[in-house]
């Protein structure tokens, strides 16, 4: 319902500020010629009708300065995020009020199992029997990293310098000490430049979703919307957007209650179809005498 609500507020504010979408900017966003696209307009009306939609919202959005074109410093922080590396890793954790020595046993720890492991001993072998300082066992998790990830960057830097199947540690974080297996690394074939127009088309599509996150906002907040189904028994629609369901309500939520009116309106028995059944052989009648013929 709030999906449909979104799409008639787009549509009420593409007519009150006019945007207009000409063959041309179609042609353009579908990847035609703009004579190929007007021989084939009618053919093309269904998917014309989806890229109409998405410049006229895009056009909407420049018009109330929601959306702006990506500066060079985007643009490089987007190419950055084609380099990355695949982990596999495993942590033996760090708790803020941990002594000095409890610290180095965590971190002889993870020496040892570094070292197992480096002679041949999978990850998921060397974990096996082991369990931290809290007596809890120890797991392999994976990790994708990529490049400017603020929350990785002593273990990017680290990681970065070894080949593939390339095994580091043991790395303090703020929450452990790991050691780690490089399964895959991620460099983009391509230089900056070369993948400029394609970074833009990425950071610019990221842009309109957050811009029309924002003016959907504004819309409902100055619309007069009126419910005709009461949600108040749905935790997960209160407030209209809906919200993520609470623990124990299940992905879904419970579902609102039917009203009154329908509740009461009688219903059809079930249909079910029976099994066919075979009729008796019937005996065989004697054959009718011939009719004489009319005169």
């Amino acid at each position: 319902v709030d999906r449909m609500i979104n799409d008639e507020l787009l549509r009420q504010e593409i007519e009150k500020v006019n945007v207009v979408v000409s063959d041309e900017e179609l042609a353009e966003a579908m990847k035609m010629e703009p004579e190929a696209y007007k021989a084939r307009k009618d053919e093309l009306e269904t998917k014309a009708a989806v890229y109409r939609k998405r410049i006229a919202e895009r056009k909407v959005l420049e018009t109330r300065g929601l959306l702006n074109q990506p500066t060079e410093e985007e643009l490089k922080k987007q190419y950055q995020r084609e380099f990355s590396v695949h982990l596999q890793t495993i942590s033996i954790p760090l708790r803020a009020e941990m002594s000095a020595e409890d610290k180095a046993k965590s971190k002889a720890l993870a020496e040892e199992v570094l070292a197992e492991v480096k002679k041949g001993t999978t990850f998921q072998e060397a974990v096996k029997e082991r369990t931290d300082l809290n007596g809890r066992r120890l797991i392999v998790k994976p990790l994708l990293i990529k490049k400017g990830d603020r929350r990785h960057g002593d273990l990017w830097a680290q990681a970065e310098k070894l080949e593939e199947k390339g095994f580091g540690g043991p790395v303090e974080t703020p929450r452990g000490y790991i050691i780690y297996q490089v399964i895959r690394k991620r460099v983009p074939k391509q230089g900056f430049e070369e993948m400029k127009e394609r970074l833009t088309n990425r950071v610019l599509n990221m842009k309109v979703g957050q811009a029309r996150h924002r003016l959907i906002k504004d819309l409902r907040d100055g619309a007069d919307i009126k419910y005709l189904i009461n949600f108040d028994n749905d935790p997960t629609l209160k407030g209209g957007m809906g919200k993520r369901p609470g623990p124990g309500i299940g992905r879904l939520g419970k579902r609102p209650r039917m009203p009154k009116a329908l509740r009461e309106m009688p219903t059809n028995p079930p249909f079910r179809r029976k099994a066919p059944t075979r009729a008796p052989a019937a005996e065989k009648a004697p054959a009718a005498e011939k009719a004489p013929a009319a005169e």
